[in-house]
């Protein structure tokens, strides 16, 4: 049996930091951003963020070809994943806003 998904998914942002202190700072403003999901992935050499955004949806839509939805549901499904979409990006730029004040 062959599922098809509608999948949509939020940003996934990876980012060294120099230093624990640099990577602690970084992922507070993440956090703050809205990106509520994140966190560090220390190493022995370096700091790795790992910034993931929540919005997201996965819905199984198809099996072995035949919709087991109706269109106006996948209709429905555009739109909300297009507003996450837009969220996503909002979520992105108060994140970019944040880093630059924070950096000035």
């Amino acid at each position: 049996m062959e599922t098809v998904w509608f999948k949509m998914e939020g940003a996934i942002l990876h980012v060294c930091a120099r230093d624990e202190k640099a990577a602690n700072a970084f992922l507070h403003l993440a956090r703050e951003a809205g990106l509520k999901h994140s966190g560090l992935l220390g190493t022995n050499k370096r700091f790795l963020l790992e910034l993931v955004d929540a919005e997201r949806i996965d819905v199984p839509v198809a099996i072995d070809g035949k919709l087991i939805v109706e269109e106006r549901f996948l209709k429905f499904l555009i739109d909300k994943a297009n507003d996450k979409l837009t969220a996503t990006r909002k979520t992105i730029a108060r994140l970019e806003k944040a880093v630059r004040h924070y950096c000035v």
